[in-house]
């Protein structure tokens, strides 16, 4: 095959004869050439159909030319997608030049890219037949029309080069020249490619011959890579870099150059390596993804790796994770990995975020490498936790370079990290000419003009620029945009065909894979090779997961560009497909389907999705997530039911979640658990719900109105919660029956309080209702167990006491309710203490205190805390520890506390009476007997009636009493 150099048509490329003003082939005019012949260079392609002589011979004419117009057809669309030109078609093959509007080496690449695309969608798409492809790059003769478009007509020596070339191929394969190779090299490398020195049929001089089967960009070859006068920054980033755990922070605006800065940096530092971290805009809500992304592909592990997987790739880093340890590190690198049964939620967390800081110095600093954390104000507070543990560790110290936009609430992170802070501000005149004459050849009039819009920022400037080449035919008469956003939009409007899909990869976020955007585009087969045009072009990059756009400002720019509604409509569509396509992923990802919902304002399904996503944020122990997303399904619902009055039945669930969440986060006495309660009590008489939810709720304002010793106000509860058990669910029966035991208990009423209790584990099933302590934070029967331990106590069974402690505590380790573990011992040593066991009530609180710190269970420490004074107090010791009493009694009445209150307040009363304080004594002697009469809390009255006596014992007996002794 040889090129034609005689004329065609422009339209079908049919020959033409000397002379001809019409084309047989398809009566197109024939543009005659007014101008002389231009010398461009251009890339040459040529792709070959193989095999076609053969097909020939074994189909029939019909079936031979479908399938021959496919092959045209496939190619012709390729080639157009990748911005090139067909300029002949031949019987089996098709000849293209790449150039024409773009830069040399930018269209060579583009060529490249649409050859290796032709060989790999051909057997797909030619019922398995294959291509064969010849590249070459050089100076080509062009013909100029009289509208100064050019005519699809080129000759020289390059264009039979590239038909040469692709004879040499073989199918399936790639062929370029070495000159096409060297003229690319500044951008790109060609991966795996060979090559060898061949002659070629007419061609005098051996060719190198260029195999290549991939290719990926040079880093810092992008115009926004250019670093310009940053000396100073790179000196000061240079010597922290060179102190044992130094750490530098890049702060600055966006588009002012931090991403160069770090590129430079870090090239200064080779052959260090280097670990990248980065916190998308698109994930903030996913704990510890910068992490789980970054160590992925160091650890070698896929999304769906197994824990010996897992295991396999730690020891590579000689660490031994043993079977708990590895457990929770799976958390991080292995979707969909189950909590640890044997720690609370709080505990993971804090142990996940030790291991992955342990890890980290094991496969950075044993290495001397450096960690690169870019978008640092993007990271969620796990993330931002494990990085200050990594630059405060002396064990392992590692350099950090992080990058952020000026962020306050990181600046106490920040200043515990101990970094060396540089904040970018925009580059001066003469830097911002320098980097403008760097990345582009425009008129003085148009520089002049870029710089007074940009104001030295780097990556305005360098957009303004990009959009004056788009702009190169007006001849400086289109005025350029005043804004980066507007001028990203200019940019992204230029792009024709492929502005549709940037715009609507924009909805997907910063990051996206191919498969979600190919279902907003089921009917582009090229939208693959779209999204590597737009890759050349510099406005993606490409990830090993899909895409990301190359700035946030682009991508924000792309968004902003949609109109509202179509923005709403294109996020409720993706949610769609992806409930009736991707079910699967939808379960594994609640969060994305949630995101996409709420943005679509899609009100009838964001309650149900955004509890589904919180409740895989709460299992993989991210409570700030899961908050957020609870708080968006009660946000959600309230602002419709302004609207239209009427409230979804998922909100009684989403407040009791998200008050579980604060709770677990938090612990029972913080104020906004205690917030969330209050909340909750309002919406059970607006919104029904289930039956479930309602009881659930109920469970928990029970639980709230306890803690703050209310016994009283417990029997409406009560009464709600048989006026909703039927005897339909056992699961609301068990949640009912547990609340009487405790309320009859507390109220002093033991009988009452036995009786229900044996109702309970008599229906009670582990299998059925063992998990009911991850929505109500206590399991049922460690509940009730615990009241048989204060019955048992009061009726003088230590032995047995003692039993059912310990049978509890197997019980809830059996089931991973740990976290009940600390009350478990604390409440059953106050049983004992009430028996007079003291030396045993003594070692079970200091059991649960200890639990509840290892925990990190601020609730029960400070339970903890007041038993373990109480009891040396109410043995007659006083001095100091007589204040720290009644300084906790305060701080926990300020909290809400008020459980146990009215034996508190005897014990103290007794206290001050023994140190001699009577005035004291009978003040707190008051608050015990106003609590009894308010709350109704009664399971300690007659405990409380043996120590009024002692006071009024002790209170006689002093001489300087004058005052009346409260009625016992």
């Amino acid at each position: 095959m040889s090129a034609l150099s005689s004329p065609v048509c422009h339209s079908c490329s049919a020959s033409l004869p000397e002379g001809a003003r019409f084309c047989a082939s398809c009566g197109t005019p024939v543009e005659r050439f007014d101008q002389a012949p231009e010398q461009r260079v251009l890339t040459v392609l040529f792709v070959d159909f193989v095999g076609s002589t053969a097909l020939a011979q074994s189909r029939d004419l019909d079936s031979y030319d479908d399938t021959i117009s496919g092959f045209h057809e496939l190619a012709e669309t390729l080639i157009n997608t990748y911005h090139g030109m067909v300029l002949q078609r031949y019987g089996d093959g098709v000849l293209a030049c790449f150039g024409l509007t773009e830069d040399g080496e930018d269209a060579a690449v583009a060529a490249i890219a649409c050859g290796l695309s032709m060989i790999e969608t051909a057997p797909r798409r030619l019922d398995g037949h294959r291509v064969r492809v010849g590249i070459d790059s050089g100076q080509v003769m062009c013909r100029v029309g009289q509208q100064g478009a050019l005519l699809p007509m080129i000759t020289g020596l390059h264009v039979n080069r590239a038909a040469r070339l692709q004879e040499c191929a073989g199918p399936g394969q790639l062929t370029l020249s070495g000159e096409t190779r060297d003229f690319i090299s500044r951008l790109v490398t060609l991966d795996g490619a060979t090559s060898d020195f061949e002659v070629l049929k007419g061609i005098d001089r051996p060719v190198e011959v260029v195999r290549v089967t991939r290719f990926a960009f040079r880093p810092g070859t992008r115009t926004g890579d250019l670093l310009i006068a940053r000396e100073p920054e790179l000196d000061r980033i240079a010597a922290s870099l060179a102190r044992p755990g130094g750490v530098s922070v890049i702060e600055g605006p966006p588009g002012i150059g931090k991403s160069a800065l770090v590129a430079e940096a870090m090239r200064r530092a080779d052959p260090r390596p280097v670990l990248y971290l980065a916190a998308r805009q698109n994930l903030r809500r996913t704990g510890l993804m910068p992490f789980a992304t970054g160590l992925r592909p160091v650890l070698g592990l896929p999304h769906n790796a197994s824990s010996e997987r897992l295991g396999q790739a730690l020891r590579t880093f000689d660490i031994k994770a043993g079977e708990e340890d590895l457990a929770l590190l799976a958390q991080v690198f292995i979707d969909g990995a189950p909590p640890v049964p044997h720690l609370t939620l709080e505990q993971q967390r804090l142990r996940r975020g030790a291991l992955l800081a342990d890890l980290l110095g094991h496969a950075v600093s044993a290495r001397g490498g450096i960690i690169v954390f870019d978008d640092l104000h993007w990271a969620d507070s796990e993330s931002l936790g494990v990085l200050e543990q990594i630059a405060r560790s002396e064990t392992h110290p590692i350099n950090i370079l992080a990058t952020t936009r000026p962020a306050s609430q990181l600046a106490d992170l920040i200043e515990r990290m101990g970094a060396e802070k540089s904040t970018l501000g925009p580059l001066a005149p003469p830097a911002a000419l320098r980097l403008l004459d760097e990345t582009t050849d425009l008129s003085e009039a148009r520089k002049d003009e870029i710089l007074r819009a940009a104001e030295g920022n780097p990556l305005f400037l360098v957009a303004l620029a990009d959009r004056a080449r788009q702009l190169s035919g007006d001849g400086g008469a289109t005025p350029l945009p005043q804004s980066v956003e507007a001028t990203f939009q200019a940019i992204i409007s230029g792009f024709g065909a492929e502005r549709e899909i940037i715009l609507t990869a924009a909805v997907l976020g910063r990051e996206f894979p191919m498969e979600h955007l190919q279902l907003l585009h089921p009917e582009r087969w090229t939208l693959e090779d779209e999204l590597r045009v737009l890759t050349l072009n510099g406005l993606l990059n490409e990830l090993e997961e899909g895409f990301s756009f190359s700035h946030v400002l682009l991508r924000d720019a792309a968004y902003n560009m949609l109109p509202r509604a179509r923005r709403r409509e294109i996020h409720a569509r993706l949610a769609t497909r992806l409930q009736a396509e991707e079910p699967g992923y939808c379960a594994a990802y609640p969060e994305v389907l949630a995101d996409h919902l709420i943005a679509a304002r899609a009100h009838d399904a964001i309650p149900g999705a955004a509890i589904a996503a919180g409740i895989k944020m709460l299992r993989n122990v991210n409570f700030d997530a899961a908050i957020s997303y609870f708080e968006e399904a009660c946000e959600d619902v309230e602002d419709q039911a302004r609207r239209s009055n009427t409230w979804h039945p998922a909100y009684i669930s989403a407040l009791t979640l998200l008050a579980s969440a604060r709770m677990q986060r938090l612990g029972f006495a913080h104020p906004d658990v205690l917030k969330e309660y209050e909340k909750l009590e309002l919406a059970i008489g607006l919104a029904r719900g289930t039956d479930r939810e309602r009881c659930i709720a109920l469970y928990g304002l029970f639980a709230h109105r306890m803690l703050s010793g209310r016994v009283r106000d417990c029997g409406a509860i009560i009464k709600d919660m048989r006026a909703l058990d039927d005897g339909a669910s056992d699961e609301i029966t068990v949640l009912r029956l547990v609340n009487e035991t405790a309320y009859h208990f507390y109220a002093g009423e033991f009988e009452a309080a036995e009786k229900a209790g044996r109702a309970l584990k008599e229906i009670y099933d582990v299998e059925r209702h063992g998990l009911l302590f991850l929505e109500i934070g206590a399991d049922p029967l460690a509940s009730v167990r615990s009241v048989d331990v204060q019955l048992a106590a009061r009726s003088g069974r230590v032995d047995h006491a003692l039993k059912l402690i310990e049978e509890t505590v197997a019980h809830l380790k059996s089931i991973g309710a740990i976290s009940q573990l600390p009350w478990i011992h604390i409440f059953g040593g106050s049983a004992l203490h009430a028996a007079g066991a003291l030396d045993e009530a003594e070692r079970q609180i200091a059991i649960g205190h200890k639990l509840a710190e290892e925990q990190a269970a601020n609730f029960w420490s400070f339970l903890g805390q007041l038993w373990q004074l109480l009891l040396p107090l109410d043995a007659g010791e006083t001095g100091a520890i007589v204040d720290e009493f009644e300084a906790l009694l305060v701080a926990g009445e300020q909290m809400g506390v008020q459980l146990n209150y009215p034996i508190f307040w005897t014990i103290l009363a007794k206290a001050r009476a023994i140190d001699g304080h009577c005035d004291a004594a009978r003040k707190w002697m008051i608050r015990a007997r106003e609590l009894l009469d308010r709350h109704g809390e009664g399971q300690h009255a007659e405990m409380i009636a043996a120590r009024n006596r002692e006071i009024d014992a002790i209170l006689r007996a002093d001489a300087r009493y004058m005052g009346a002794i409260p009625n016992a």
